[in-house]
């Protein structure tokens, strides 16, 4: 009867555990492909609006996405009386959910630019360049990821301390990189690097808030007796 009437330890931790991205993994996939395929329409037919509202529409998707999941780790339940196992166990969980959705930002920047210098007459020397770039730091966002979840009690305050310190300042980099943006005139541009900037734009906005968001949940979940 004891037994019964207690929960178990990881309760806490499995009840709290909304940070799964699986269930997007589908929708996010028709959303990378669809916001692709509308750049790459507005950019053909000379309408770029069209190739804006399919950038915006995949940022505002992603940014509404990481804000419920990061709300509902702030929000979980028993969160200010948990123990300090289970605050570095939902923490990480909201590690790992904000490292795999920075990934796919990047995986859509990347599928973006390639599909924009690929499948339109608009030509640019550097877009495949930053395409591999963005792949790459989408791959490295996921291989954190799978390091947060492969680390061990002992380690995983470290990294949630180091990750939100790289979510500061790759935040702050994607912010100076704006403002040149949009402080350069670029946007404006006519040569075939535009399609690129809107990329950039709305990519980079998206980054912002989502670091904003990590960082705020990061704080929120470790309280000062574990930092």
């Amino acid at each position: 009867m004891s037994q019964s009437a207690t929960p178990p330890r990881s309760t806490f931790r499995r009840n709290a555990n909304t940070t799964a991205l699986l269930d997007y993994a589908p929708w996010f996939l028709m959303a990378i492909l669809l916001s692709a395929m509308l750049i790459v329409a507005g950019i053909t037919r000379d309408i770029t609006a069209i190739s804006f509202a399919g950038a915006f529409a995949f940022a505002l998707f992603i940014v509404i996405v990481a804000n419920k999941l990061n709300g509902a780790v702030r929000h979980a339940p028993a969160l200010d009386t948990a123990s300090n196992e289970d605050l570095l166990e939902l923490a990480g969980e909201a590690a790992v959910a904000n490292a795999r959705l920075m990934g796919t930002l990047y995986g859509w920047g990347a599928v973006a630019l390639l599909a924009v210098y690929t499948l339109t007459p608009v030509s640019w020397q550097h877009g495949w360049q930053y395409g591999a770039g963005m792949a790459l730091i989408g791959a490295i966002c996921f291989a954190s990821a799978t390091a947060i979840t492969r680390s061990t009690q002992a380690l995983r305050l470290r990294i949630l301390k180091a990750t939100e310190t790289l979510a500061v300042l790759q935040g702050l980099a994607a912010a100076t990189g704006l403002a040149f943006l949009i402080m350069s005139g670029k946007l404006a541009s006519t040569k075939g690097d535009w399609p690129a900037n809107i990329i950039f734009l709305i990519g980079g906005s998206a980054l912002v808030l989502m670091c904003a968001v990590a960082v705020y949940t990061n704080r929120r979940v470790l309280p000062a007796r574990l930092t």
